[in-house]
């Protein structure tokens, strides 16, 4: 102590504690300092990726991978084989897992030499899909058919009187049906037939359109003149139309019955058939295209790729001129359509085009789309003003419905889509 001033003085063994206190504060910050500029510590690790994680965050990696599976830079072109191109089976009705479809087996993003393509193989798609009963119910249509024979002639009349349908299905695009009714008569070819047709039609009649009904009464009676001899080897088909005015009329449901198993009977009392509409067969062709939704702009993209064996409806396969609409429906109601350009001269065209709507997350069960396709008619140059009426008319070859509400494998595609977002789910569907 000098002149009242305190000196702190430090015992050998506090002095000797302070440095080795410094030391190692000196050697663990040069320890971190290599750490963190040599990438072979783990430290250096830890900090650098999850300095990466920080930097990728979640809507910016969103974002990249949804501009990487909308753009579409190269869709390969697949051409016909032997008249049909390859393709798996169609989904089944119950969804419980995908097919391969051998078109896009091979198709992976290396092979397709860039990975921004958006055609994905079906079979990459290991998705679990909850099964769904889906029991179409084609509905029921009751007549009654009675045979009136003629003294001193060999031709009778067959009398049909159609009394009504029951229990049709409604518009999977919203609204209440237009149904009509078909009815032809089928004779037996016999040994002279010289086609794969065993019957071949003699007789057809189409009933009025009864308008926003599922149980439409109708009350018609046809008369057929057909030799009672030819009634043993003849059936009557009955097919349930919905007459749609912006696509082509739906073929509800359909029934083949042959005359022998409906109990003739010559006197008045007529006795009322209740048949149940079995499933109709179609033979318009078939369509191949991908979905895919991006959740962060909510944009859904059709990819169409390609139709096959579509039903020729100009006057020669040279003539034809294919193109494809997607109407959107919203509540039942007509919202946006887009389409794509026509391909000429083909009954199996390639398109290869993307068509996008804007679709926000919180509307997908409320909207179901249309896929149309239709033949454009190309009014010739020599044709005169007056016969152009045929020429300006399009005409349609059939059309898949899709969405929350369909049924089959529109739905589950569509629901496949929905577990995949940001992939493009392809599917084959068969036109209607």
């Amino acid at each position: 102590m000098d002149d009242g001033v305190n000196v702190l003085e430090l015992s050998n063994q506090k002095k000797l504690l302070v440095i080795a206190v410094c030391v190692g504060i000196l050697a663990v910050t040069i320890l971190l300092t290599v750490c963190v500029v040599t990438p072979v510590c783990w430290i250096y690790a830890c900090i650098h990726g999850k300095s990466n994680k920080d930097k990728r965050k979640p809507h910016d990696f969103e974002r990249q991978e949804e501009t990487t599976h909308f753009k579409l830079i190269m869709v390969p072109h697949y051409g016909p084989q032997n008249g049909r191109s390859s393709r798996a089976e169609v989904l089944s009705l119950g969804c419980k897992k995908y097919t391969e479809d051998s078109t896009y087996s091979s198709m992976s993003t290396s092979s397709r030499g860039d990975g921004s393509s958006s055609v994905y193989s079906e079979h990459s798609l290991d998705i679990p899909v909850t099964n769904r009963k889906l029991d179409n119910i084609y509905g029921q249509v009751s007549l009654s058919v009675t045979y009136r024979e003629r003294e001193n002639q060999r031709t009778g009349q067959l009398i049909i009187y159609l009394k009504e349908a029951q229990e049709l299905p409604s518009r999977l695009y919203g609204g209440i049906i237009d149904p009509y009714l078909i009815v032809q008569i089928y004779k037996n070819r016999g040994r002279k037939r010289s086609t794969k047709d065993l019957y071949v039609p003699i007789f057809e009649y189409r009933t009025s359109t009864k308008r926003k009904s599922q149980h439409p009464l109708f009350n018609e009676t046809v008369v057929v003149n057909i030799p009672k001899s030819e009634l043993e080897e003849s059936l009557v088909k009955v097919s349930v139309f919905d007459d749609e005015k912006i696509v082509n009329d739906t073929n509800l449901g359909e029934i083949s019955v042959p005359i022998r198993n409906l109990h003739l009977t010559d006197h008045s009392g007529e006795q009322i058939h209740v048949l149940d509409l079995l499933e109709p067969k179609q033979s318009n062709g078939e369509i191949l295209f991908g979905l895919s939704f991006l959740p962060t702009v909510e944009r859904l993209t059709f990819t169409i790729v390609k139709a096959n064996s579509l039903r020729v409806v100009s006057d020669s396969v040279v003539n034809f001129a294919p193109y494809i609409r997607i109407l959107l429906f919203h509540n039942g109601k007509f919202h946006k359509k887009r389409k794509t350009t026509c391909r000429y001269g083909s009954d199996c065209p390639s398109y290869n085009e993307s068509l996008t709507f804007d679709l926000p997350s919180s509307e997908m069960e409320n909207v179901m789309f249309v896929l149309i396709v239709t033949h454009r008619n190309n009014t010739p140059s020599n044709q005169t003003p007056s016969k152009l009426i045929d020429y300006n008319r399009d005409h349609h070859v059939g059309k898949v419905v899709i969405g929350p509400r369909a049924s089959g494998s529109t739905f589950c595609h569509w629901l496949a889509m929905k577990q995949s977002l940001r992939k493009q789910v392809t599917q084959w569907h068969t036109l209607n």
